[in-house]
């Protein structure tokens, strides 16, 4: 590893060494400098265009993240080499979404739980956040009648003023005809992100889930 050190030593400018993480071929393909920069002009073009430039209360950003209800196990273990340090937990780990929308000077919507089943149950939200919302679909995440009906909910306690500017990720397939012509009847504009790019470009994946996550 001596011709390590020597190149190290030699490249001083490189600012910092990383392990690489394993991405995705499908978002390699997608993750190229050509889709950023389209990214970034479109983006650049809809804001001045919205008049929004100086409106950073309605410019919003929506994301979904799965997250197991019993929470991370982080625990460590002080023990012999020779023994395993296991943690017990629940043999049916339940997933659960989070449907987040914050705006870009701090603003934030009440979130949007959905667990996997059929019926909605009160307990599961008693101790949430003031005005949260509860939903159920059979894999626990959103699907189109669950973002209409979501989109319906924001529209409504969003501020007056119009218009308002909502991004979404890629991962939002099930944007229907009727949310955008709800958004379009109400002055609110969609604008969806690069397909396979939230890694890095999706605001709320990068700033905030991924450090919830690691808590």
């Amino acid at each position: 590893m001596k011709w390590v050190q020597r190149w190290m030593k030699k490249h001083s400018d490189v600012p910092s060494y990383r392990k690489g993480r394993i991405l995705d071929v499908k978002r390699a393909e997608y993750s190229t400098e050509e889709n950023v920069r389209c990214y970034f002009q479109n983006i650049s073009n809809a804001i001045p265009q919205l008049k929004l430039a100086d409106k950073p209360a309605r410019i919003w950003n929506c994301d979904e993240t799965g997250v197991t209800a019993e929470g991370n196990y982080n625990e460590r273990v002080i023990c012999p080499k020779s023994m395993s340090a296991n943690v017990q937990c629940s043999s049916d780990r339940e997933n659960v979404s989070i449907v987040g929308c914050v705006s870009a000077d701090g603003g934030f919507m009440p979130p949007l739980y959905i667990f996997a089943g059929a019926q909605r149950k009160i307990n599961w939200i008693e101790k949430a956040p003031l005005n949260t919302k509860c939903q159920v679909s059979e894999s626990s995440t959103i699907n189109r009648n669950i973002l209409l009906q979501w989109f319906k909910w924001y529209v409504e306690i969003l501020p007056p003023v119009r218009p308002q500017l909502l991004i979404l990720d890629e991962h939002f397939a099930h944007i229907s005809l009727a949310t955008v012509k709800y958004g379009e009847e109400n002055n609110v504009h969609i604008f969806v992100l690069p397909a396979r790019t939230s890694r890095f470009l999706q605001p709320l994946d990068v700033g905030v889930y991924q450090p919830f996550k690691s808590l």
